[in-house]
């Protein structure tokens, strides 16, 4: 699952676009939306401030230079 956001889908990892579940690529087991550490969309970034953490972490990032 490249170039597309992502989305919580029964428990799982699943792409926005195209809705199929993203797998580990090295033993084809579904990946849990619990497992993420962070995701920061890209539509939703925000320059030199706080950019909210999509996954359940809640980690605190300020990403620089994004335009």
């Amino acid at each position: 699952m490249v170039y597309q956001e992502i989305e919580e889908g029964s428990g799982n990892v699943q792409g926005k676009s195209v809705p199929k579940a993203i797998e580990d690529e090295t033993d084809s087991q579904k990946i849990s939306w619990s497992s993420l550490l962070a995701y920061y969309p890209m539509t939703d970034i925000i320059s030199y401030e706080r950019t909210t953490d999509f996954s359940q972490s809640d980690r605190i990032t300020k990403l620089h230079n994004i335009t």
